[in-house]
């Protein structure tokens, strides 16, 4: 047994900004889509687009579907990875195969799995210094609160939980010529081909229009009417004050031949956004224009910054104030806003020092490229011993995606929606050895599983909504992902 952990070395460097969306087409054609993970900032405020991300992985997969586990990998590091997980009891083994010990070790997975490695990286903690891209499920709540299970799973479900071991990221602030490219080092795993990543990082693809064939089918899977019955449900709880606000959703499914990438490339156009997102999670490939954070812990700083309220933009001035003054007065997206604040000041308080947490901007309206939101950033200082997972599991998953209260909210939507969230409503993003994360919020995105993709929005209901309003902002949400996948305009 070993006494520390296999070395394992941060080569960093600089190099020439390449072309992210290029580097990445380049990377998923030689390396294939399981083993690319692109995380761009393609638009809004620079305290959001910060930096674009591609990162190469297909050393190290986990993989947790209600409460089993699967790895996969190069086998020595599969190996290396099941065995120390296995001895610090965070998994088990049984006739099917692995398990968590319980629902809360998935917490300490990612702790563990870094005690594998003696990391030399003078970052740890305070940037991103290797480490895993991380993909949570909504039913990642399943592994914090104890959560009726109502609504059967799919045949070809994502898993709750996904984890990825960073071999290499590319990382380009905006408007800069440089780029930080790193590379992770260890005898457990052969050096990476620098020749063919370098290839790969100077690609420059002429932008071609993308052909996207007639869907096959388009499936809603509830109509208005449905949906309307939904929302007047949740308002006799409301009116009878179980809840405050609910997050009531459904999707839409389509089938077509276009690829995952091409639609990844389709929507950064149509709605380019600070975390943008394209993965593939055992199986399912993630596309994703998030405007949202979802948590961010930096430097023992935590930040979330929810956004809750959203008007359209016309492109003329004049109209484009009056609808920001008109949004800024609107009682009904003021009081669901302040509500989703207080449960993310409520979430910070279980891992935030006493007295540090703070509204920084409340209610600021926000543009990007469509729309424009009310946002307000949260932040407060992490108490010593708190990590990325620790800080997940205080406050997964996002108010802006359940309601309030927050536990109640969950469980009425477990009865009142009519398909599994999946890889919506949750996070996904970047966490560092040593505690470091940003994740954005899993919105206005769509999976892709087997020639079928999937569209999911909610809207937030409170006790002067109406069913059509709340069942058109649905379909607003939806739109450009939509348009993505079908070339066709849904609203």
């Amino acid at each position: 047994m070993r006494s520390r952990g296999f070395d394992l070395n941060i080569d960093r460097r600089l190099i020439r900004a390449p072309d992210i969306l290029d580097a990445a087409d380049a990377l998923v054609n030689r390396l294939g889509a399981d083993s690319v993970v692109v995380l761009e900032s393609a638009s809004g405020p620079l305290r959001d687009a910060r930096h674009s991300m591609v990162a190469i992985t297909g050393l190290l997969d986990v993989a947790v579907y209600s409460h089993r586990v699967e790895i996969s990998g190069l086998p020595r590091v599969t190996r290396e990875a099941e065995s120390v997980l296995l001895r610090s009891g965070v998994l088990v083994r049984d006739d099917a195969g692995l398990a968590l010990r319980q629902p809360g070790a998935l917490w300490e997975l990612t702790d563990v799995l870094e005690t594998l490695f003696a990391v030399d990286d003078e970052s740890i903690g305070s940037d991103f210094g290797g480490g895993f891209f991380a993909c949570f499920g909504y039913d990642t709540a399943q592994y914090v609160e104890e959560l009726p299970r109502l609504i059967p799973a799919a045949d070809s479900a994502p898993p709750d939980a996904f984890f990825s071991l960073v071999h290499a990221l590319i990382r380009t602030e905006p408007a800069s010529t440089e780029a930080e490219l790193m590379i992770a080092r260890c005898e457990l795993w052969p050096d990476i081909d620098e020749t063919a990543l370098h290839r790969d990082l100077s690609m420059r693809n002429p932008r071609r229009g993308t052909h996207v064939p007639r869907p096959r089918s388009v499936r809603f899977e509830v109509t208005p009417e449905e949906y309307a019955g939904r929302v007047e449900v949740a308002l006799d709880h409301i009116a009878d004050g179980d809840i405050y606000q609910i997050q009531l959703g459904h999707q839409i499914e389509i089938e077509t031949s276009v690829l995952p990438f091409d639609v990844y490339r389709r929507l950064r156009e149509r709605n380019p956004s600070p975390y943008m997102s394209f993965a593939k999670i055992a199986g399912t490939s993630l596309v994703g224009a998030s405007p949202e954070l979802f948590v961010r812990l930096e430097r023992g700083v935590v930040t979330m910054r929810p956004i809750a309220g959203t008007a359209p933009r016309s492109g003329d001035e004049a109209r484009d104030l009056d609808a920001r003054d008109a949004l800024l007065a609107d009682e009904k997206e003021r009081a669901e806003h302040l509500m989703l604040v207080d449960l993310c000041r409520n979430d910070f308080g279980r891992v935030c020092r006493p007295a540090s947490i703070s509204v920084h901007e409340l209610m600021v309206v926000e543009e990007y490229s469509h729309v424009m939101h009310l946002v307000s950033d949260v932040a407060g200082a992490a108490r010593e011993s708190v990590g990325a997972m620790e800080l997940v599991r205080a406050t997964f998953p996002a108010g802006t995606m359940t309601g309030a209260p927050k536990i109640r909210a969950m469980e009425l939507i477990e009865t009142l929606e009519s398909s599994r969230r999946g890889l919506y409503a949750g996070a996904h993003g970047l966490i560092g050895f040593g505690g470091w994360c940003v994740l954005g919020l899993g919105i206005r995105m769509t999976t892709h599983h087997e020639g079928k993709y999937t569209v999911r929005a909610s809207a937030g209901v409170v006790a002067d909504s109406s069913a059509d309003g709340e069942w058109n902002e649905t379909l607003s949400k939806m739109a450009a992902a939509f348009w993505a996948v079908s070339n066709e305009e849904l609203v």
